[in-house]
């Protein structure tokens, strides 16, 4: 029993995980909105630094963070993170599918440029997933 319910909540986080599509270009509003719209996320929470400031949600055994610099409006990267291998696994199976390897654990995506590189933290035990568009181009046709 034990084993089905751990089955039923990774797959789960896993359909949370992949519906999360990373945003890069945004403002708050916007990202906000879309997420509350896709996500039902309405829960964010702020981290200040000296060179940049970050809103993020957690839902589940998954972080996402957006990074913004101080004084610009659109976030320049999008860091999503787990410590659940299997979770992890998942979504590196993905990304190899949908985007172009370009080695050290970095990856351009086939269609849209935003690049994607994986690190895994052996310190905190977690895996990362740091999305980016050096262009700051919009990743959704709306």
């Amino acid at each position: 029993m034990k084993k089905f319910i751990l089955t039923i909540l990774l797959s789960l986080t896993t359909f949370v995980v992949f519906a999360q599509k990373p945003m890069v270009s945004f403002t708050v509003p916007e990202i906000k909105e879309r997420n509350r719209m896709q996500f039902g996320t309405t829960e964010w929470e702020t981290i200040k630094q000296q060179e940049y400031w970050v809103i993020y949600t957690v839902r589940y055994d998954f972080m996402t963070m957006y990074f913004f610099k101080w004084g610009e409006s659109k976030n320049f990267m999008c860091t999503q993170a787990t410590s659940s291998d299997e979770l992890a696994t998942e979504m590196f199976k993905n990304i190899i599918n949908t985007y172009h390897n370009l080695g050290d654990n970095k990856f351009l995506h086939k269609e849209n440029n935003l690049l994607v590189q994986y690190k895994y933290d052996e310190d905190l035990k977690s895996h990362s997933f740091i999305y980016f568009d050096p262009n700051g181009k919009k990743i959704f046709n709306d």
